[in-house]
């Protein structure tokens, strides 16, 4: 079983007042470029730098520094562009209602989109365009987006999930009265069973990987989850085999983390044997599975799996991969690879 790198280890400890501080080391020397990479793919950058530069107790050279800084400063750029972007999307729907999916985590988190979802799309749309908006539907004619100078892509959906694939009831999407303020505006969320059942489904059929920031935020809402609802919904919705493989990883990623028992092994007990490896990359045997039991024609999304790997340890050759897919696969089915 392959060992945690110091450069992981100080990240982990750096988002440790986010769920609990892990059971690791501080480490004594680290490779910042390294650091700064892992954090990068592990979609923490602003968070990481931020906590980093915060310590004083880390030795860290000047030019590092000067660097990290650079880095916050483009990170807080996209950062400043959310409050504006939430404002937009809720002075559009008004009292039409919507709920912020996927994109709150309880922390300072930088994201290229903000992503609602609401019960008529239609209607949606109209309401963006009234308020002075294009919106730009999708060739699925799912959802839609408004992109805009100086906002983050808004995206609307009305299925929590944006492929074809349903994994949850609607009435449990909406049930609940769970909100947020971010960036001073005040958010309706999805319930908590949604949102954790939302990250599993994508972890399993879309983007196939566990990154630092989503497993910390899992396992700060999996307390308060109804374990039993949602296995109920997995089972439901055909993928329950899938939904317990993804908890037995948590399980064993919280185990190795913290070295303790994670708060889903009263739902499931089963402990995967994990690598401390960030970000988790699900094994190909496993994906291949998952995709199969949602249908063999899946199959053909299967180079958004090898893409993921590519990004991880060929970020350069990945660049190119990623442009082949899509020249050669045609932006329909490259979405279809990629989105769904």
């Amino acid at each position: 079983m392959s060992m945690s790198s110091p450069e992981q280890d100080l990240i982990l400890i750096l988002m440790g007042d986010i769920y609990k501080m892990p059971n690791i080391s501080i480490p004594k020397k680290i490779d910042w470029d390294k650091f700064l990479r892992l954090a990068s793919l592990n979609k923490v950058s602003y968070y990481a730098v931020m906590k980093m530069m915060e310590d004083h107790n880390l030795d860290i050279e000047p030019e590092i520094l000067k660097q990290a800084a650079m880095l916050r400063e483009l990170e807080k750029e996209k950062l400043a562009k959310l409050g504006p972007s939430l404002e937009v999307a809720e002075s559009a729907l008004g009292q039409e209602p919507h709920l912020l999916s996927k994109t709150y985590r309880g922390y300072p988190h930088v994201t290229h989109d903000i992503d609602f979802l609401v019960h008529d799309l239609k209607k949606a749309q109209i309401l963006f365009e009234k308020n002075g908006h294009k919106p730009l539907l999708w060739w699925d004619k799912r959802s839609f987006e408004v992109v805009e100078e100086g906002l983050l892509e808004i995206e609307i959906y009305d299925k929590i999930s944006p492929g074809p694939y349903i994994f949850i009831d609607d009435s449990v999407v909406w049930s609940g009265n769970r909100e947020a303020v971010i960036e001073g505006i005040k958010v309706r969320l999805p319930s908590i069973e949604a949102d954790i059942m939302t990250y599993l489904a994508d972890m399993s059929f879309r983007i196939y990987e566990i990154l630092m920031g989503d497993v910390v935020y899992l396992y700060q809402l999996s307390a308060e989850a109804d374990w039993k609802l949602m296995a109920e919904q997995a089972k439901k919705h055909n993928w329950l085999e899938q939904f317990d493989n993804m908890v037995a990883i948590l399980n064993g990623l919280h185990r190795r983390l913290y070295g303790e028992a994670s708060p889903m092994e009263e739902y499931l007990p089963t402990i995967a044997q994990v690598d401390l490896d960030f970000p988790y990359i699900l094994s190909f045997p496993q994906v291949t599975r998952n995709l199969l039991g949602k249908g063999a024609k899946n199959l053909v999304k299967l180079p958004g799996y090898y893409s993921v790997r590519l990004k991880k340890g060929y970020p350069r050759l990945h660049k190119i991969y990623s442009k082949l897919v899509l020249v050669y696969l045609g932006q329909i089915l490259g979405k279809y690879v990629y989105r769904s």
